[in-house]
């Protein structure tokens, strides 16, 4: 996940990098919801990736795989502790809000783009 967290905020520089040149030239409309908004978008989506693909962690390290969940624990013990099985539902609660947030972080940066606000 720390190259998710990463690229994006190379994302955000680049972006920076391209922008704040030019912003010089014109008179900024209000507040800078831009630089509120997109580097907070980015961020989402690299957490998105990484609840995406960081699931398999949960089931007891990185050598474990999902076929391993699925073996049949002994008679009366529990497969998964109380905080394996949380955080299992904590990501796919996170796998659901993410993709939403980004969509709507990504469709305010652009308006605010549009408006200027940068």
């Amino acid at each position: 996940m720390i190259w998710s967290m990463l690229a994006a905020c190379a994302v955000v520089a680049a972006v920076a990098g391209a922008v704040l040149p030019r912003r010089a030239r014109f008179a900024p409309l209000g507040r800078p919801w831009f630089w509120l908004l997109f580097p907070a978008t980015c961020l989402v989506a690299a957490w998105w990736v990484g609840v995406s693909i960081g699931w398999v962690g949960n089931l007891g390290g990185s050598a474990r795989f999902f076929w391993d969940a699925f073996t049949p624990a002994p008679e009366g013990q529990q497969f998964l502790s109380n905080e394996q099985f949380q955080q299992m539902q904590d990501q796919r609660r996170l796998r659901r809000v993410l993709p939403v947030a980004v969509a709507v972080g990504a469709v305010l940066s652009v308006w605010a783009w549009r408006r200027r606000r940068i």
